[in-house]
């Protein structure tokens, strides 16, 4: 009885209401605002570790080819899709293309541009990611063989050059605004 009676005499006023409701407006704005950015640091995360990941697949395809003394496949990996050759399928790859159009491809999703050599991911939290404004924010990797061009062709010829690495090169570099 002491408990009901303490309690009816406790009533908020509007403007302790107003103020309550505004203070909760204001924790929810700023969790979600905080849920976004650490949900652009995780996809920024994921993207690096994938580009670490082709990087010392790349290494390691070299090696291997090198052990083998296949020059030929060396010179194969020069603008070829690293998915399967390299690296495994990264989350959202929707395959090899062929005429991509980059309005087509949907925010998480990875592809090859056949056309151009291009391995392509398409950011999902493009607030957070730095790139011309009417453009869709993305990032486009190669593969590219280094070698001494021993016969100054400009190309890698298997026997005649000497292949020195691969690499996966940046087109795109990620510019992450957090």
């Amino acid at each position: 009885m002491a408990f009901e009676q303490v309690r009816s005499g406790r009533s908020l006023s509007r403007l302790q209401l107003l103020a309550a409701v505004a203070l909760i407006g204001l924790c929810l704005f700023w969790f979600v605002e905080r849920m976004e950015r650490m949900t652009a640091m995780a996809e920024a995360t994921a993207l690096e570790l994938t580009i670490r990941n082709a990087r010392s697949g790349a290494m390691g395809a070299l090696a291997g080819h090198l052990l083998r003394g296949d020059h030929e496949a060396i010179a194969g990996l020069h603008h070829a899709n690293p998915v399967g050759t390299v690296i495994g399928e990264p989350s959202g790859y929707i395959g090899a293309l062929r005429g991509a159009r980059p309005e087509n491809v949907r925010p998480g999703q990875w592809y090859f541009d056949e056309d151009n050599g291009w391995l392509v991911y398409h950011v999902v939290n493009g607030d957070y990611f730095g790139h011309e404004a009417g453009t869709q924010a993305r990032v486009r990797m190669q593969l590219q063989v280094r070698f001494d061009d021993r016969d100054g062709d400009g190309a890698f010829d298997a026997g005649v050059d000497r292949a020195s690495g691969v690499s996966v090169v940046l087109l795109d570099r990620p510019d992450w605004r957090f």
